[in-house]
């Protein structure tokens, strides 16, 4: 990974340069001389909580990335702020309508922030969230009407001051001692020892150990080396990621089913684990993985986009659906945080006991698979091969019916599902296997009882007794002047004489024909 690359480069320098100035400083007290040195090293901070409040204009603020999913805050963050604007209210709990209830959400849930070199607050989390605040100051810059109704199920109207300029942000380091270069290097650096809680603990969903840094120096999924000459932008110039935004969609179930297949997983990957703990940066691990596999080729520019990926699309939401359910759980994400594998499914042919038609034949299906979801199986062609199901204690137990005859898949699926093994966090992505069969012709035999001799009496009748498993049953004599035979099987007597009787049943689809001769002698 570049940033362990450029981690262990910075480690490496930070040795010599230790070594170095303990030799200069040896050298300088030997002469009765000492200057001080800049230690290039982690900023020191605080749990989230414990730092100090603080009221910045977004202006003013630089955001720890360079890009934001413009799809992501339209669609969903957005909104969202708005809603708490203009009713007071956010996920169900009042804050009152207006400034004063986005500054008290803000005072509660403050983003974090670290002060840097020239009294700069730079952001280290909730670009969305500060972000879509900063649109809600550019939409709503004059008093405006609204009608509310609080908790208490009062409606009212009332006045509402233009939506704030600035954020209330928590500090939690100080690295504005630094100079601008060492300022930055220790970003990079970030936290190694998990002083505060804003670097996450590890959970037994994720896979890959949490990247420490504070700033996310990748642009568009190219990584920027010097932050001094090409820092973060501030707020109001964070730029569109849409690969940012798909990767957000998609770890929240926000895809649209209309685009999913059957038994649809909806979820990229596990975005937070125990303890409600979300992975730095996990997002931009997952756009840039996609980034080389999926491209949204629409009119309107859109950025951090590789035009050469694999499969394209002109609907964004067909792509991102195509992302949750198949691309993030495929092998080659495996290393990344939050990957959900599909589950590995046991399953055996479907037809172990059939190769060829048996009327209404069954057979059980039987598959198992690592994760505990449902099973269903499915028939490609019904007119072959249908599905049924039947409980027993509790358990639903599937079996095939043969109905005809012909090339046939049947294909079982599994649900997306916790491993109960695992406490229940292991989850597994929705996944099926396919098994294909043919059904040939069966060979058919005709059951029959008729007389071999029969008296002389004209108009005499006899009913042949035949049946065959392809159905009805085709007639015929060969000497009508001794006997006759309709389409039932019935022999009249005509003459004396022999007759042979031929019967017949073309098998149609699912059987091979059947014929059968004897000889009928009327005396």
């Amino acid at each position: 990974m570049d940033f362990l690359y450029y981690h262990e480069r910075v480690l490496f320098h930070f040795m010599n340069y230790k070594f170095l100035t303990l030799f200069i400083s040896v050298a300088l007290v030997s002469s009765g001389l000492h200057a001080a040195s800049s230690q290039i090293g982690e900023i020191s901070t605080v749990p989230q909580g414990s730092g100090v409040l603080t009221n910045v204009a977004f202006a003013n603020l630089q955001a720890g990335q360079f890009n934001v999913g413009m799809q992501a805050v339209e669609l969903y963050t957005y909104p969202d702020w708005e809603n708490l604007y203009l009713t007071g209210y956010r996920k169900n709990k009042w804050y009152g309508p207006g400034p004063q209830g986005l500054i008290a959400y803000e005072k509660a849930n403050p983003a974090p922030v670290i002060l840097g070199p020239n009294n700069t607050e730079h952001l280290l989390d909730n670009h969305h969230r500060t972000y879509a605040l900063y649109l809600l100051s550019t939409t709503y810059t004059n008093s405006t009407n609204v009608t509310v109704t609080d908790p208490s199920s009062n409606t009212y109207t009332t006045n509402i001051g233009p939506a704030p300029t600035t954020v209330w942000v928590e500090q939690i380091g100080n690295g504005s001692s630094k100079n601008i270069g060492d300022f930055w290097k220790s970003m990079q650096l970030g936290n190694t020892h998990g002083q505060t809680n804003f670097q996450p603990t590890l959970t037994d969903f994720l896979t890959t150990t949490n990247q420490p840094s504070y700033v996310w120096n990748y642009n568009e999924g190219i990584l920027i080396r010097d932050l001094v000459k090409t820092p973060p932008p501030f707020i109001p110039s964070l730029t569109d990621d849409t690969l940012r935004s798909v990767a957000g969609s998609i770890s929240q179930s926000q895809v649209n089913t209309n685009y999913a297949p059957p038994l649809v997983q909806g979820m990229g990957y596990v975005e937070r684990g125990n303890d409600n703990v979300v992975l730095d940066y996990q997002e931009f691990y997952w756009a840039n993985f996609l980034r080389s596999k999926i491209y949204w080729a629409t009119t309107t520019l859109t950025l951090g986009q590789n035009p050469n990926a694999m499969y394209k699309f002109t609907n964004y939401d067909e792509m991102c659906a195509f992302a949750a359910n198949q691309l993030c759980h495929e092998k080659d994400a495996k290393d990344l945080p939050g990957f959900i594998p599909f589950p590995s499914i046991n399953y055996p042919a479907p037809l172990p006991l059939f190769q060829r038609y048996i009327p209404n034949g069954t057979f059980p299906l039987l598959a198992t698979a690592t994760s505990d979801g449902a099973f269903t199986f499915t028939s490609s062609d019904s007119n072959v091969i249908t599905i049924g199901s039947y409980t027993n204690g509790g358990n639903t137990n599937y079996f095939g019916t043969l109905v005809g005859t012909g090339n046939v898949s049947i294909t079982a699926s599994v649900e997306v599902a916790t491993n109960s093994t695992n406490g229940g966090l292991t989850l597994f992505a929705a996944n099926s296997a396919t098994r294909s069969t043919t059904i040939t012709k069966a060979t058919q035999k005709i059951i029959y009882s008729a007389p071999p001799t029969l008296s002389f009496f004209k108009g005499a009748t006899y009913t042949i007794d035949a049946s065959a498993p392809g159905g009805p049953i085709a007639f015929r004599s060969s000497n009508r002047n001794v006997l006759t035979v309709d389409t039932n099987g019935v022999l009249t007597v005509q003459g004396r004489g022999k007759s042979e009787i031929t019967l017949t049943q073309n098998g149609g689809s699912n059987f091979y024909n059947a014929t059968v001769r004897f000889i009928v002698t009327v005396r």
